[in-house]
């Protein structure tokens, strides 16, 4: 019975002391990778094609700042006096990512996909008291953690942007303006955004970093269309943040040229090409 006993502990002790070994073996790994390299993006769909051998590139589809925010404190002596670029464009701060978080309807599974990303680098699940709702049903370990480690850091094809062009179809763009500023289900106003992006920059300059707000092209129909308010609000945050724009829409001129985007304010190939060119030369 002894030895039955033993045995069963160790069927279960044994899978997780190999599992917690590779999991804190490959964290240390991304620690060093991430301590090499002297830029470090965070950033969204619009980013995640920015490829350059001084940049690790942290870009997540739909991402809203407070997982940036996260992945920051998580690794903030590895970030220590490096540029940061922040993608932060207008439609960042609309009331999209408020309105989502508190109504799943409007996408579903992009609140749960979000939150799971707070804790990516983690074994187990934290509360997130401030982000996450206290009532939600949330398991404290994650099996697929690990898993999820490994495919992206390691196993993840690098996918490839195209050569699509959106050849002046403002009717596409037209049905981006009313998601990120008209829609009628959007009834509060943003507060998540502006206040985890404000804790980003605050606590990134604390660790002596150079941070860029990064302002990636738009399509001339869509800019204007932006909500003058909004327009206002980004420059505000850089002159009371103290944070330098990169306003990529301007030092490229290319809103009016639309054989550069794939849709509203995703740069195709082509687009994507300028961008790398103008970082590699100028920052």
């Amino acid at each position: 019975m002894k030895n039955f006993i033993i045995k069963s502990i160790l069927f279960f002790i044994i899978p997780i002391i190999i599992y917690t070994g590779i999991f804190y073996f490959l964290r240390l790994n991304f620690k060093n990778e991430l301590s090499q390299y002297p830029i470090i993006l965070l950033g969204d769909s619009q980013t995640e094609f920015i490829s350059d051998e001084r940049i690790l590139n942290k870009s997540i589809g739909g991402s809203p700042f407070f997982v940036h925010s996260q992945f920051s404190e998580d690794f903030i002596e590895q970030l220590r006096g490096k540029k940061v670029f922040i993608a932060c464009n207008y439609h960042n701060l609309s009331k999209l990512y408020q309105n989502r978080l508190e109504n799943d309807q409007l996408y579903p599974g992009w609140k749960s996909s979000m939150y799971s990303h707070l804790d990516d680098y983690q074994i187990l699940n934290r509360k997130h008291i401030n982000i996450i709702p206290k009532n939600l049903d949330r398991s404290l370990f994650n099996i697929k953690n690990l898993p999820n480690f490994i495919y992206e850091r390691h196993l993840k094809f690098k996918s490839k942007n195209s050569l699509k062009s959106i050849n002046n179809d403002t009717l596409s763009i037209s049905k981006a303006i009313q998601r990120h500023w008209n829609h009628p289900d959007y009834i509060l106003n943003d507060s998540i955004q502006i206040t985890y992006l404000k804790k980003l920059i605050t606590e990134l300059n604390k660790n002596n970093c150079e941070v860029v707000l990064l302002k990636m092209p738009l399509t001339n129909y869509y800019i204007n269309n932006v909500p003058n308010d909004i327009k206002s609000k980004l420059n505000e945050l850089s002159n009371n943040q103290n944070v330098r724009i990169l306003d990529l829409n301007k030092e490229l001129s290319i809103s009016k040229e639309y054989k550069y985007f794939k849709d509203y304010g995703h740069l195709n190939k082509l687009g994507d090409s300028l961008v790398m060119e103008y970082l590699k030369k100028y920052e």
